[in-house]
């Protein structure tokens, strides 16, 4: 059953257990940092100094009964025998990181899942990270809350459960290797303060249910950050009737204790119930300063293409009272938060796990808004006016100074608009133009703001084009210098980079930049992988092809991360026993790759240990290179191979 169903004492519990696991997580992070910061000095001083040894031993201390399962590549044992390197010991313990290892480097790098795993297959003992072994039982207990929650909102979430949820992850921080730690005694308090603020908040609820009855309102309990506004509401309406207001049948006090967000020029947002007992918000416009905006704003989301999406902020109606000399007002469906506030009091962890999947949705409502005959050009897009509701769905909102394009018009000149700092170098007037000069706006504009919004999404706050004063200066010159901040993140870095791009036509197109890698499941980087691998030039390693020359200038010899055995056995005819011989040029990969793939449930039973090794090729080969497919795109995208027939899904 999705949340967006669940009932609200569902979600509030769905809510308050994921509040309850990030202070768990939180609670770990010293206690498990300074166990492997004392296990590496240990082993610096006693083991010797030499990483085949090292090897060896850490094989030896790890606890689990398959020792073919540990994950050797999360780790970079170059750094073994560096003081300060302990996390390169840690991360031995967890599961495959695949592409995300090099941003694990300490405890505070790593979630929850990898510090349990730390806990549960470290070694133990005098001469092991932890004194005493921690109660697996109440590891397996808390990975059980975690997962749990994480299944949701797939699942129902009842007073019981959360309840349950809460003593596993107490229980495991009373353990008795842990709870000395002051940050492990601070999570246990924390977690018994959030359980008694949650009862709080349902008796709230329960007294509000037993003030209703059939001549007073209805109220669809959904929002869960304004859910108190709302309880304020209901009393102050009771209380004080005659400052309720009925905009086209929804109640609404404009006062600051329901005050939601604000905009320029005395615009206001609002919290209100319809009569039917819907959650919405009332937009506020001065109606001597704000008219022409209220207007358009109206004729925008009355667009097929606004109507139409799913990513957009959904229009519920426009109310121009004559008798009221001051205000227009705008109805919309309600969301829980702006993007810039979701940032704001979001942790890295937070980040990490839902940045690919708001920047899809943000680009996923531009390419919904740019769609032909009548596309929509934003022209406002910022990290203020991008919402989430509360089925954690990214819309774009605020359409003001948005524009509507004829047929066949694909830039549209007018004044400077916009907000500082989030506006296309092509949009921003320049020192050598008059105050009666243009500027362009195209579908391009709105792209390269929103890879402006990617960075700040992906660095929590920060601007690719620098701190001001020089922010604007570097944007007209078209150099980000902040860009360099992702370079742990190959392939966030070259989408954003390429959104980034100084000349709109160097930009990808919306429905383009959501065909990157970056935003797409596993399965269909691997099927591009797959395809490329398929072409006539790369099987037969055709040296006048520009493609072919470009992904084999890596001088790198791909074959070296892998284990022998399993190229051996990869390059072997099950059937007729041949060994084909692959060379170190990346098209030969790209081959391998396509044959594995096309060929792997070919193998007759039983099979040989590397077959296990490798389990599903997609996971493996994704995890060995895990740039290849941002590699692999950033040459095909700028050729004419984009529009081959078996490969133009994959980019366009």
């Amino acid at each position: 059953m999705a949340h967006s169903i669940l009932s609200d004492l569902e979600y509030r519990n769905w809510d308050t257990v994921r509040r309850a696991i990030q202070i768990t997580r939180n609670g770990l992070e010293t206690a498990t940092q300074n166990a492997a910061d004392k296990y590496h000095t240990s082993l610096l001083a006693n083991w010797p100094k030499n990483v085949p040894a090292w090897e060896s031993r850490l094989k030896n201390a790890h606890r689990s009964r398959d020792k073919k399962r540990i994950s050797w590549s999360n780790s970079d044992n170059t750094q073994w025998l560096t003081v300060g390197a302990s996390w390169e010991i840690a991360k031995i313990f967890m599961t495959p990181l695949g592409s995300r290892k090099l941003d694990v480097v300490n405890a505070k790098t790593t979630d929850i899942l990898g510090l349990l795993n730390v806990l549960e297959w470290s070694p133990s003992g005098t001469n092991g990270m932890f004194n005493t072994r921690v109660d697996r039982w109440k590891i397996a207990a808390a990975r059980r809350v975690r997962n749990n929650w994480a299944g949701a909102p797939l699942q129902h979430l009842s007073d019981a459960d959360k309840v349950h949820a809460f003593a596993s992850l107490t229980s495991l921080l009373q353990d008795p290797e842990l709870n000395s730690d002051k940050d492990v005694q601070d999570a246990i308090k924390e977690l018994s303060s959030l359980l008694n603020t949650g009862r709080q908040l349902g008796q709230d609820i329960n007294i509000m249910s037993r003030l209703e009855s059939p001549e007073s309102w209805k109220w669809e309990k959904n929002s869960i950050i304004h859910r108190q506004k709302f309880i304020k509401l209901f009393k102050h309406g009771q209380e004080h009737p005659e400052e309720i207001q009925d905009i086209g049948g929804i109640r609404v006090c404009c006062s600051k204790d329901f005050l939601i967000g604000r905009g320029s020029d005395a615009t206001r947002v609002y919290i209100g119930l319809s009569k039917d007992g819907y959650e919405r918000a009332v937009k506020r416009f001065s109606r001597d300063d704000c008219d022409c905006l209220a207007e358009q704003e109206k004729k925008v989301l009355n667009e097929f293409n606004t109507i139409e999406s799913n990513h957009v902020v959904k229009y519920r109606g426009f109310f121009d009272n004559k008798s009221d000399k001051d205000w227009l007002y705008l109805v919309m469906n309600l969301c829980e938060e702006t993007l810039k506030e979701f940032i704001e009091r979001s942790s890295p962890d937070d980040i990490k796990t839902t940045a690919q999947t708001i920047i899809q949705q943000v680009i996923t409502g531009l390419a919904d808004l740019h769609r032909d005959p009548k596309p929509v050009l934003h022209r406002d897009l910022k990290p203020s006016n991008i919402l989430r509701n509360v089925n954690d769905k990214w819309l774009l909102a605020d359409f003001g100074i948005s524009l509507i394009l004829t047929q066949d018009v694909s830039t549209f000149r007018s004044k400077e608009r916009g907000t500082k700092d989030w506006k296309a170098a092509e949009t921003c007037s320049t020192n050598d133009m008059s105050d009666d000069d243009d500027v362009r706006y195209k579908k391009k504009s709105d792209i390269q703001v929103a890879g402006m919004v990617a960075f700040y999404i992906v660095t929590q706050g920060e601007h690719p084009f620098g701190e001001e004063p020089d922010r604007h200066r570097n944007l007209l010159k078209g150099n980000p210098v902040y860009l360099d901040k992702l370079k742990k993140d190959p392939a966030a870095k070259d989408l954003i980079s390429w959104m980034l791009s100084h000349d709109p036509k160097d930009r990808p197109s919306a429905q383009e930049a959501l065909k990157y890698p970056y935003l797409q499941p596993k399965k269909q980087q691997f099927e591009m992988l797959c395809k490329v691998g398929n072409q006539k030039e790369i099987k037969t390693g055709d040296i006048k092809s520009d493609v072919v020359r470009q992904l084999n200038s890596d001088p790198k010899d791909w074959r070296s991360p892998m284990d022998a055995d399993v190229l051996k056995y990869l390059s072997t005819n099950p059937l007729n026993g041949y060994t084909f011989h692959y060379e170190p040029s990346w098209t030969d990969c790209l081959r391998l790759i396509r044959n594995i793939k096309e060929h792997w449930h070919d193998r007759p039973m039983p099979q040989p240990e590397a077959f296990y090794e490798v389990g599903d090729p997609q996971e493996y080969f994704l995890n060995l290179f895990p740039n290849l497919p941002v590699e692999v795109h950033k040459i095909i995208r700028s050729c004419d191979w984009k529009e081959r027939p078996d490969l133009e899904e994959y980019f366009s």
